[in-house]
């Protein structure tokens, strides 16, 4: 599976166990994690999203939904009405403006042109469903234990990527390993936190909504 921030669909307890000193906690921990990710083939959920940006005292906190479905549909709206819709289909990333009447087509080759972006680094880099594939692509620095919940903190490997996302934090249930939260760390010191609620995995939904009607709008190829 490709699509980061969105296969990661989905709290917090007062007292924090750490788990550094045992490597095979650690290493069990995230292979369940990932195991019960390989058994996800589509999920509905709403989240609620808190940007925090240097240039800003105040987060932005918005409030959206998403839909994923194997192999490679997914889709993420932000507002109600939507506000912002992101629909990844088949290698190509489209971004709307309902309201603005625009939107922007994305190849796979111009997502990889436009690594810095952090909106198009969270379609981007991808999440695997084995532990192999997932070692390639990130570097655990730190699992711990808060009361119900794991929380996993990732580097990612990829040198390029890695020069603005310093890291990635996920904080799952500790007996379903679904996971609740991702939060986003860019060296800018600026945030992104989504947390899941309401998920529903592995439920049937039609793949009309990785579909958009673009009639009447104004739409950029981005290379």
């Amino acid at each position: 599976m490709r699509l980061l921030i969105l296969l990661i669909y989905l709290c917090f307890g007062p007292c924090c166990l750490a788990l550094d000193d045992d490597d095979t906690a650690q290493l069990q921990v995230v292979k369940k994690w990932i195991a019960h990710r390989s058994s996800v083939t589509s999920v509905h959920a709403s989240f609620v999203q808190e940007r925090h940006l240097k240039a800003l005292k105040r987060p932005i906190i918005s409030t959206g939904k998403l839909w994923f479905k194997e192999p490679r549909l997914f889709r993420w709206e932000i507002g109600s009405p939507a506000e912002s819709i992101a629909i990844s289909k088949n290698g190509t990333f489209l971004m709307v403006r309902p309201i603005k009447k625009s939107a922007e087509i994305h190849s796979d080759e111009g997502i990889q042109k436009n690594r810095r972006s952090p909106a198009l680094m969270f379609f981007e880099a991808g999440f695997p469903n084995d532990y192999n594939e997932f070692i390639k692509m990130f570097t655990v620095t730190d699992v711990t234990r808060r009361g119900g919940h794991f929380v996993v903190s990732l580097k990612v490997n990829d040198r390029r990527t890695s020069l603005a996302l310093r890291k990635i934090i996920f904080e799952m249930n500790s007996k379903t390993y679904i996971t609740e939260s991702m939060e986003m760390r860019f060296r800018d010191t600026s945030s992104i936190k989504t947390r899941f609620k309401d998920v529903h995995e592995n439920g049937n939904f039609s793949d009309d909504l990785f579909d958009f009607d673009l009639t009447g709008f104004v739409v950029k190829d981005v290379d």
